[in-house]
């Protein structure tokens, strides 16, 4: 029986060694298993990790985590010279890698057992922001205005607004990006402007850029 015992032990251990050099070591989570209408817990859903890296170096790689409770799970990456460590996992993370001559935006999408889908972003520290939308001047709104910026999913807005009630009518603003085919949308708040506004009568709508290769 010891003999037995020792036989089985070892295609046990040998198969926690491959799972565990394999990216499937960590079980997704627990899930429940009934038949009956049941509120779903929120982790049993697909996410991309918020806190996940935003920039990445050139020449190295970062982990990247999901959440979720249905694997196995796939991933895609596309851009310059980036590349991830598995394509599938049981687990819920990923090894990002940037090649030496990383540049620009990736886009990673994962996907869960049952067909539903994440996008994430990271930039590579190498790259600049190219334009590929300008509103130009639209006329009609006057009172207080000024603008910002900020970056959602890989690329940046630049807007020019009114205060909504200041003369303007709290229009929302489209872009279009035709290099990826990115949209975004801006609606004024009042809290984009601050006290040093100007009063104008015309403004730039909408600026959008994308991450590219220098």
């Amino acid at each position: 029986m010891k003999g037995r015992g020792f036989e089985m032990f070892v295609p046990v251990l040998f198969l926690a060694i491959f799972l565990n050099v394999s990216g499937t070591q960590t079980t997704a989570c627990e899930c429940p298993t009934v038949t009956a209408n049941v509120a779903y817990p929120e982790g049993w859903f697909l996410a991309y990790d918020p806190e996940n890296p935003e920039t990445i170096e050139p020449g190295t790689n970062e982990t990247i985590n999901i959440f979720g409770c249905r694997p196995p799970f796939t991933w895609w990456v596309s851009g310059n010279g980036f590349d991830l460590e598995w394509y599938e996992t049981e687990g819920l993370f990923n090894s990002f890698i940037a090649g030496a001559t990383a540049c620009g935006a990736a886009e990673i999408i994962v996907t869960d057992k049952y067909g539903e889908s994440v996008t994430g972003y990271m930039r590579s520290t190498t790259g600049r922001w190219i334009e590929c939308y300008n509103s130009g001047l639209i006329a009609g709104c006057s009172g207080s205005q000024c603008g910002g910026a900020y970056e959602l999913e890989g690329h940046k807005i630049t807007y020019t607004t009114c205060r909504p009630g200041w003369g303007g009518d709290g229009l929302s603003y489209e872009c279009y990006c035709s290099h990826d085919g990115w949209g975004g949308v801006r609606t004024p708040t009042i809290e984009d402007v601050p006290y040093d506004c100007g009063t104008y009568v015309n403004l730039i709508g909408m600026r959008l850029h994308y991450w590219g290769c220098p």
